[in-house]
Parts: structure tokens; sequence; C-alpha cells
């Protein structure tokens, strides 16, 4: 029971890892500038993002 339990806590943490990378590397490219840990959960950021990503202001990747 405990070896599936720390095997779904580490899974988690690296999921929760490559999910906060991905949408880092998203505000980056959308906003053109480094994105801080605390934008992520912002609103306004988002919100940013979307009307760029809409007017299609992202460089190519």
């Amino acid at each position: 029971m405990l070896k599936l339990s720390l095997t779904i806590f580490i899974g988690g943490l690296i999921i929760g890892f490559i999910v906060k990378n991905l949408m880092k590397r998203r505000m980056r490219r959308a906003l053109g500038r480094t994105v801080k840990d605390h934008e992520l959960v912002s609103l306004n950021s988002w919100m940013q993002v979307r009307e760029n990503e809409e007017r299609g202001k992202i460089p190519p990747s």
C-alpha cells in the first residue's frame, strides 16, 4: 500500500512539473516576456495570452 501511494505521489509531482513548464512556455510565447510563477494563476495574464493568440501575435515555434 505504501509503495502504491509513493508511486502515485511521485507521478503527480512529475506531471505537475511538466504541466507547469508547458503553461509557462505558452505564456512566454504569447506575452513575449518571461513569466513568473505567480502569473500562472493570474486571470489578467491568461486573458492577454488569449488575446494575443487570437490576433496571431505569437511567433512561430
